[in-house]
């Protein structure tokens, strides 16, 4: 009787050696990025502690002398409203209403007056109806108006905008009697008013 005996295939042999070899090569190439990804690269690091942010100040300084804070002037007169807005004529006596910035943040400020009172050197009270004022507007003399007139309704020079910190803005003001209605009575008197500054940031909603 006769006897095979059966052997592989030599096909199928190389086809499992190949896919054993490519299985290898391939776990190979994985543990082979793994550590390039971690190793390769350049890096570093800063941390910073103890941060802090700091709210601004916002503030307004006297209105009027440094010292004492007053909004002063003397030897006011009798003139014509022509006379009070000559700018050549510097010898006619302004009151000047300083607005100071001395926070650190930049603010739009608003002044009113009020309590207008002329009181005469015996301290009897006097009309306010020939107190007038001409205000500057950063060229010129303005056009003469009654003091009363800007207590009751505050002029466009008296918003000062924008104002930067550290800087001072001015308000001048040249008050005089009208000379045409002015007797003797008036002599030494005195003219006198509140100011008020109210200031507010320049970047709110």
């Amino acid at each position: 009787m006769s006897e095979f005996i059966s052997t592989p295939a030599p096909r199928k042999r190389n086809r499992a050696i190949a896919i054993g070899l490519a299985a290898a090569i391939l776990t190979a190439g994985v543990a082979g990025a793994a550590v390039q990804t971690t190793g390769a690269w350049f890096t570093a690091t800063k941390t910073a502690t103890g941060n802090t942010v700091t709210a601004g100040t916002l503030s307004l300084g006297n209105l009027g002398d440094s010292a004492t804070g007053l909004v002063q002037a003397s030897n006011a007169y009798p003139m014509t409203d022509a006379q009070a807005v000559n700018a050549a004529d510097t010898s006619i006596p302004e009151a000047v209403i300083k607005i100071r910035n001395t926070g650190t943040l930049p603010l739009t400020a608003s002044t009113v007056l009020s309590n207008l009172k002329v009181t005469g050197q015996s301290g009897a009270n006097l009309s306010t109806s020939n107190v007038k004022v001409s205000i500057w507007n950063g060229t010129a003399w303005g056009t003469p108006t009654l003091l009363s007139s800007i207590v009751t309704t505050a002029p466009s020079q008296f918003t000062i905008t924008n104002l930067a910190a550290g800087v001072t803005s001015e308000i001048k003001l040249r008050v005089y009697f009208a000379g045409a209605t002015t007797d003797d009575t008036y002599q030494g008197a005195s003219v006198s008013f509140d100011a008020n500054a109210s200031a507010m940031q320049i970047n709110k909603q």
